[in-house]
């Protein structure tokens, strides 16, 4: 039986396991999917090894880069990896994060010349970021507690503070962070945030964090990141097999563990 995790810390919040199971019983496949939290990459690497591929999450996403054996050029150029593939026990890294963000995104119905804001500076910044520009967005700003993470990834960065100060100046906001997991947490001030914004979410449990909330208070556009995490689950499943992912079944399940299982 082929084994798979996701590994990351914190990792009790994921929803990968149910998805991915859901697949590989769809389809007939004898696998198993488990959590994994990591406390200590360099420590954890040889149980890693004998994995036939993980995912990787928050805070592991750049790190993990120095104990591979190779990555793909579109993980290369973005710094960041959230896909692992064991090949003859060499470990190649690669980003499905880069189509997730993307194909739901496109939904938002953002124009190319729209002013947009991401929140963090993190692997999945990197990849928001990487994705934006390939389809040919280019008034991009991130805004990161750390200014000098933001500057490695974009010239035009800001400090969070600044962001919730200046949130009129831009039309589309994108939180990459984890901060929104805990109930009433949030990454900038939402005083400024108005009905002419276009907000999208990264986390997907909850559904609405407290930034979705004041988005849909205001009738804002927004979209939370259910179909992101379906996606780039979808993509990682296809690296490591070789063929589709049952996304239907991935979805449905994700639904119930969101909505059902609360």
């Amino acid at each position: 039986m082929k084994r798979f995790a996701v590994i990351g810390n914190p990792i009790v919040h994921s929803l990968s396991p149910c998805m991915h199971r859901a697949n590989f019983l769809a389809l007939g496949i004898e696998a198993s999917y488990e959590l994994k939290q990591v406390l200590n990459l360099e420590k954890e690497m040889k149980d890693l090894k004998q994995l036939d591929g993980f995912n990787v999450t928050l805070p592991y996403k750049q790190m993990i880069i120095p104990f591979l054996d190779d990555v793909d050029p579109i993980a290369k150029a973005i710094g960041a990896v959230n896909t692992v593939k064991n090949v003859n026990g060499k470990l190649m890294g690669y980003n499905t994060d880069v189509d997730g963000f993307f194909e739901s995104f496109q939904g938002l119905n953002v124009k190319l010349d729209a002013s947009i804001l991401i929140l963090g500076a993190g692997g999945a910044a990197r990849a928001v970021y990487f994705a934006l520009i390939k389809n040919g967005y280019q008034n991009i700003t991130i805004a990161n507690r750390t200014l000098d993470k933001a500057k490695d990834i974009c010239d035009n960065s800001i400090s969070l503070v600044q962001a919730g100060e200046q949130l009129e100046s831009y039309q589309c906001i994108i939180n990459t962070t984890s901060v929104g997991l805990i109930e009433g947490e949030c990454p900038i001030d939402l005083k400024n945030l108005n009905s002419n914004h276009v907000v999208m979410d990264l986390i997907y449990k909850p559904k609405l964090t407290t930034l979705l909330k004041r988005a849909k208070e205001l009738n804002c556009r927004y979209e939370f990141g259910l179909d992101m995490l379906l996606i780039q689950g979808a993509k990682a499943f296809e690296i490591w097999f070789n063929q589709e992912a049952n996304r239907t079944m991935m979805k449905q399940q994700l639904e119930v563990e969101l909505y059902v299982n609360r």
